[in-house]
């Protein structure tokens, strides 16, 4: 040893420190690469975590999307407001009926989970008559903007007193019962979808 540091000039001296940087440096870059490599591995993991994430965001996305838009169909509002549901109908501009009484009828059980809810419709002023056409707009409106809903039963007649053999005005009073399927709150049974009760659904609106 005395011999290796006696023999250690400048030149030698720099060769050992280089070899020993070098050493060094080469475990620290070693360490640093696996590191490294162990950091990617996690990032590709992770990314490919994210991108799993991004895909159930978006089929979430447009099964919500899905969703919202059967509802719009299906005009599910009846089911929670059927008084709103059928005064706004009646006040749309190509019917025009003004005020009309809702009276909700006993429920009717059609099977297990599934009910009908039954609703009397009448006009607010039992004095004022309608054209033929209103009525049958306001009835096929009822209709046409919840699959849930079916006219179920319509009785009209003449506005005021007709003589035998005159053809009176076209004024008429009406009644008409609608009936909204539902499923039961709570039961697992439901109904199949467009299901509704029978009524006069179909073709196009009177009127027209």
């Amino acid at each position: 040893m005395k011999q290796f540091l006696a023999n250690l000039n400048f030149p030698r001296s720099v060769i050992l420190v280089s070899t020993l940087a070098v050493l060094v440096l080469g475990w620290f870059g070693w360490k640093a690469s696996l590191r490294l490599a162990a950091l990617e591995d996690q990032t590709d993991v992770e990314r490919g975590e994210a991108q799993k994430l991004v895909t159930q965001i978006q089929v979430a996305g447009l099964q919500l999307q899905q969703l919202v838009s059967q509802a719009d169909r299906e005009g599910l509002g009846v089911l929670s407001d059927p008084d709103f549901y059928i005064k706004s109908i009646a006040a749309q501009p190509d019917v025009k009926l003004g005020q009309v009484d809702v009276d909700p009828v006993k429920e009717r059980a059609v099977s297990t989970g599934v009910i009908d809810k039954p609703f009397i419709i009448k006009p607010s002023d039992s004095a004022r008559g309608f054209a033929r056409g209103a009525i049958a707009n306001f009835l096929y409106r009822l209709e046409e903007k919840s699959r849930r809903v079916r006219v179920t039963k319509v009785h009209i007649a003449p506005q005021g007193k007709v003589k035998p053999g005159d053809i009176g005005p076209d004024s008429w009073t009406f009644d008409a019962e609608i009936t909204s399927r539902e499923p039961v709150e709570g039961a697992t049974a439901a109904p199949a979808a467009g299901a509704a009760p029978g009524g006069a659904g179909g073709g196009a609106p009177a009127g027209s």
